[in-house]
């Protein structure tokens, strides 16, 4: 499937067995390219909201005249065992490519890497057929969601281990296991601790509940990539993985085709952190809250509580308090950012840092050359100094972190939702 120089590939690793799976079959010749849509992953839901970074579903059209993609009833079908939870992968790769059209591509000859984007399974829900154009339609959720659907049981939380470990026991299903690799050595928790108690625990009945509050008072995110899951604090990556350029940048060449969403960052600014009194037994002493003196009187009290009862030391209450405070406590830019898809952008994760040159342009007044100092086009005395286009700018000494990537693969374009560190 391929635009240009670009092109996604689209396969079908089939359930031969309960949670086992045959090897990836290309389909990518099937595929209506128009019902990919867009791909969406982000680690912040709202406003502010923290815990597995969710991947959008997708919704997967394709041509069945011969009935490959027909339920396991079916003798010319690919799923054997199972259709629904069957895996799914979209890749991408940059290569030479002759341009196609209609919505059936054949023909998938390429060259370089391949660079997964999005995983998931076939879900139980809606499988539609148009019997005019033997087209069918599957709704592929993100692995994530199988959290949602498998059971927790309260013997994998303890009080004598770590909270990174408890999360490695709370994962360690076959359910799961079958999809993503799960290890300890990938966990490195936003604040890590040991739980006094499980009350908290007790009421929770699914995999996902217990991620949610365990991600939620750890600070921490989860992240599935490359069928491995990560659990991670919220800190960006230690180098610049990459550099975007407006139109009147001179480091680098232009490669920003819009921005837009400009926040000022307040809507996510929480400068008073209070633990949950609703988590602290009664005749306790209520833990004193956290605050930035500054923000709160610059911006009036904007208040956020977290909690849970299973952490009674005040010096872990303390971690967990500032930690929130350090990230959310001033108003830092956000904004979205679009980018054409490359091997270059494809491959930035969440968390990643980046900067941005984005210079306003300058237009000499009156036209002409610009006057710039050395040149014949500046006599001091003689020349008029130049005017801006606009006033909007971002110097590359601003350093952002994506929270959010949205792959449009009809557009082949990718939106990053940056904050500033």
């Amino acid at each position: 499937m391929a635009f240009g120089a670009q092109t996604w590939k689209v396969e079908i690793a089939p359930q031969v067995a309960p949670m086992i799976y045959g090897a990836y079959i290309d389909v990518s010749n099937y595929v209506d390219i128009g019902s990919l849509g867009s791909i969406k992953i982000q680690t912040e839901q709202s406003d502010f909201s923290v815990g597995v970074a969710k991947t959008s579903s997708i919704t997967l059209n394709l041509k069945n005249d011969t009935g490959l993609f027909s339920d396991e009833r079916k003798s010319d079908t690919i799923f054997t065992y199972k259709r629904a939870g069957s895996k799914v992968r979209v890749s991408y790769y940059e290569g030479l490519e002759e341009a196609r059209y209609g919505s059936a591509i054949y023909g998938d000859s390429t060259y370089g890497g391949q660079v997964s984007i999005f995983t998931g399974i076939i879900s139980t829900e809606s499988p539609r057929t148009d019997v005019k154009t033997d087209f069918l339609s599957l709704s592929v959720l993100g692995y994530e969601s199988i959290f949602e659907n498998t059971a927790f049981s309260i013997s994998d939380v303890n009080t004598t281990q770590s909270v990174r470990f408890i999360f490695e026991n709370i994962l360690n299903k076959p359910s799961i296991t079958s999809l993503a690799v799960v290890s300890v050595s990938n966990f490195t928790v936003g604040v890590d601790f040991v739980l006094d108690n499980l009350d908290d625990f007790e009421d929770v009945d699914t995999v996902d509940e217990a991620l949610k509050l365990l991600l939620r008072v750890s600070n921490s995110i989860l992240v599935i990539q490359d069928d491995t899951i990560y659990i991670s604090d919220k800190e960006p990556s230690t180098e610049v993985l990459y550099s975007f350029y407006g139109q009147a940048s001179n480091l680098g060449i232009e490669n920003i085709q819009d921005i837009a969403n400009d926040s000022d960052g307040i809507p996510r600014t929480y400068n008073l952190w209070r633990w949950d009194p609703d988590t602290v037994e009664e005749g306790q002493p209520l833990p004193s809250p956290v605050q930035n003196t500054n923000s709160l009187d610059k911006y009036g009290l904007r208040k956020q509580i977290v909690g849970i009862n299973g952490i009674t030391a005040t010096l872990e209450r303390n971690l967990i308090l500032n930690s929130y405070l350090d990230e959310y406590g001033v108003p830092k830019q956000e904004l979205q950012l679009t980018t054409p898809t490359t091997s270059g952008t494809v491959i930035l994760p969440l968390l990643g840092k980046v900067d941005i040159d984005y210079p306003t342009p300058l237009i000499p007044f009156g036209g002409g050359d610009l006057p710039i100092w050395g040149t014949s086009s500046m006599v001091w005395g003689t020349f008029d100094w130049s005017y801006t286009l606009f006033n909007y700018e971002i110097l590359q000494t601003t350093k952002f972190k994506i929270i959010g990537i949205e792959f449009k693969l009809s557009k082949d374009l990718v939106t990053f939702n940056l904050r500033e560190i």
